[in-house]
């Protein structure tokens, strides 16, 4: 392996166990938040679960593959996915109908949802940048 494919695979580890601990952030603040509104609970909790599953898969899916483009084609599908539930959680955690008395549980959801926004948006950008992948996949 080269420089460029070390580099480009120690960068996605970082980013995968950042985004990782972003969905058990999300998991955490769902039990919390359940006690309080089982509504704003079960939103928390779906969207940490959905994205710490969908996290996890990554590291399954790139051991099996060779290739560093289609690391790379792989690691843009997810962070599509990822862009998506951070955006998901970032429209719903201020939703009146899950509103709570305590304001921090939802201010921490919507910042950890912002930040899954932008990682997923640095992914891709380094992606592109790194191994001239296509966006779109």
């Amino acid at each position: 392996m080269n420089k460029k494919n070390i580099e480009y695979l120690s960068f996605l580890k970082k980013i995968l166990s950042f985004s990782i601990a972003a969905g058990v952030i999300l998991i955490i603040l769902g039990g919390i938040a359940y006690s309080e509104h089982w509504l704003a609970g079960m939103t928390f909790l779906i969207c940490g679960v959905a994205h710490a599953v969908i996290m996890c898969i990554v590291p399954l899916r790139l051991k099996w593959t060779v290739e560093l483009l289609a690391k790379a084609e792989i690691y843009v599908q997810h962070n599509w996915l990822m862009i998506a539930i951070g955006l998901c959680g970032a429209c719903t955690y201020f939703a009146p109908f899950i509103a709570m008395e305590s304001l921090a549980i939802t201010v921490v959801g919507m910042i950890v949802a912002i930040l899954t926004i932008l990682i997923g948006a640095f992914g891709m950008y380094k992606s592109v940048k790194m191994t001239g992948v296509g966006i779109v996949v």
